[in-house]
């Protein structure tokens, strides 16, 4: 799923300043949480760079083949906690390096977010950039599939 909160937009930038490597991207353009026709507009910038593969949406075994030959899988998404790109990668011959940015300690005790108990509402980050361990920084939020 192509959207705002994956930053694909940086896998742009990285192919720009690259031009000898070859990257492949896989996911189909969305607006789920991202500006209208925001989807859309990556596409169109994959295809304009020469050093970008766009393959879109592609089924699962296609998905698990291009990760099982990725020499790097990149992730520019600073809001998944695990992606399931990364799952994918564990049955592969890629070593998965880890680096811990920062640690998060969440409980359902009060004074937690109201209703985000593990039974009803997520938990979401207000802001990306800022401090995931200051509560303020944090709402809950309906759950969404990403």
């Amino acid at each position: 799923m192509l959207c705002q909160l994956k930053r694909p937009e940086i896998v742009i930038e990285m192919a720009r300043k690259a031009p000898s490597t070859r990257f492949i991207v896989c996911g189909g353009p969305t607006n789920f949480m991202s500006p209208p026709g925001y989807g859309e507009n990556i596409v169109n910038e994959f295809r304009a760079t020469p050093n970008i593969e766009y393959l879109g949406q592609v089924p699962p075994l296609k998905a698990q083949q291009v990760i099982s030959d990725a020499a790097v899988l990149l992730c520019t998404s600073d809001v998944e906690g695990f992606p399931n790109t990364f799952v994918q990668a564990a049955n592969g011959p890629q070593t998965i390096p880890y680096v811990l940015a920062e640690a998060i300690e969440y409980s359902a005790e009060a004074p937690s977010l109201a209703g985000a108990d593990g039974f009803g509402f997520s938990v979401s980050r207000k802001n990306p950039a800022a401090f995931g361990n200051d509560p303020a920084n944090w709402e809950a939020t309906q759950p969404n599939p990403g």
